[in-house]
């Protein structure tokens, strides 16, 4: 992922971003979806494995 001003390029091509802090507070923006999922808790874990769960189980619950 590429980073800058504080927010992580998910995927430049469909313009998702998302800031990641410590410990599993995230804020992802997927603006082709309308979209942005905001969960604050603790995330063990790599820092990305969060956007990976993210994709893999909370947007499809929001795919229409």
């Amino acid at each position: 992922m590429y980073y800058g001003y504080l927010w992580w390029i998910v995927d430049k091509d469909k313009h998702i971003y998302s800031a990641i802090g410590n410990s599993g507070n995230v804020i992802y923006v997927n603006p082709s979806k309308n979209l942005v999922i905001a969960v604050t808790s603790y995330f063990k874990p790599t820092i990305f494995d969060r956007i990976d769960f993210i994709q893999e189980n909370i947007e499809p619950m929001f795919s229409i």
